[in-house]
């Protein structure tokens, strides 16, 4: 069973990192904005871990084994990104392509409240200071 608790923290934490997204692109800070990318990957994992019924789901040495095959997919298509802007931004939207529609269908089939305000102002201060856009 998923852990409502859990999927409704990495839902706050991942628009909160990624809303980081204007400050660490500002400083120039590419190696961080890296670091933020990798963050919200671990998250969409965790994400897909909740979906996972298996009662012990064990480490995360064998991700292609415990995640059903398309979700591994998906991560495996993902790509990964250089210290450079371009590749930085790209990477962080291909997550959120893949993270917010998950959550949101997990936050309705859970009934977990959407932070919708929170949601709504980290996309426009993204798309407004990085032209970042999602979903």
């Amino acid at each position: 069973m998923p852990n409502k608790a859990r999927i409704a923290g990495l839902i706050n934490e991942f628009i909160r990192v990624i809303g980081m997204a204007p400050v660490v692109f500002g400083r120039r800070e590419l190696v961080t904005a890296v670091q933020g990318a990798g963050l919200n990957r671990d998250m969409l994992i965790n994400l897909m871990l909740e979906e996972v019924s298996k009662p012990d789901k064990g480490g995360a040495m064998h991700l292609s084994k415990l995640l059903p095959s398309d979700d591994f997919a998906t991560l495996m298509a993902l790509p990964t990104p250089a210290p450079e802007r371009a590749s930085a931004l790209a990477v962080h939207k291909a997550i959120a392509d893949v993270f917010f529609p998950r959550a949101k269908r997990m936050a309705a089939d859970l009934d977990i409240e959407w932070p919708t305000k929170f949601e709504e102002t980290t996309r426009a201060q993204l798309q407004a200071n990085l032209g970042l856009t999602w979903g």
